[in-house]
């Protein structure tokens, strides 16, 4: 399924220099739009002007690669192309830290590279934190916020206040204006819409 990947290089290496991006260009030779997807095995440590997009048919795309962290060997992206119906393919390209042969050295010892690669999803969002097990990566989400509670709690009140009677009302000691209506139906949507979010 590679062959159906076209980018200009397959091993991109940083030199002295890693302030200075690298370009990886994408080609779509085909008659219709595709869509291309990046992962890293260590996303927090290059950043891309693009990391998911269309290409338009019979055109290329530049994607500008910048090295964030110099502690790295080798790290891998992975691109995978899809059209609309089906995947495509994807090809597994290299990124290399070539510093001098001193630094090199130093940086080979602290940095180890696992035998089998986890690519991770490059537009994860940065509260995922990932956990490293013995045998392999896996992706570990944190726990619920305790803000759950306060939100259900919220929603409780706002409907409370909602279903109050008018001011124009026989029983006085419950009665609630309009406009503290017009404000809870106003809350209630905000809860309602973070409730839906998470």
């Amino acid at each position: 399924m590679s062959s159906f990947v076209f980018i200009n290089q397959h091993e991109i290496e940083f030199q002295n220099d890693a302030q200075q991006p690298q370009t990886l260009t994408i080609f779509n030779p085909y008659d219709f739009t595709i869509t291309f997807t990046f992962k890293s095995t260590r996303p927090d440590a290059f950043i891309l002007s693009a990391t998911h997009g269309d290409i338009l048919s019979r055109h290329s795309l530049d994607v500008l690669i910048t090295l964030l962290d110099k502690t790295i060997v080798e790290e891998k992206f992975l691109i995978k192309i899809y059209s609309k119906e089906k995947k495509l393919g994807e090809k597994t390209v290299r990124v290399a830290y070539r510093p001098d042969d001193q630094q090199q050295s130093v940086m080979s010892t602290t940095s180890k590279r696992l035998k089998n690669d986890y690519f991770h999803d490059l537009n994860e969002p940065k509260s995922m934190t990932f956990r490293m097990d013995a045998n392999q990566r896996t992706p570990h989400h944190p726990n619920p916020s305790s803000n759950q509670y306060l939100i259900w709690t919220a929603l409780a009140i706002c409907l409370m206040i909602l279903l109050l009677p008018h001011e124009q009302s026989q029983y006085s000691y419950l009665q609630v204006g309009v406009n503290v209506k017009i404000c809870a139906a106003y809350v209630l949507g905000i809860v309602t819409v973070l409730l839906i979010r998470n």
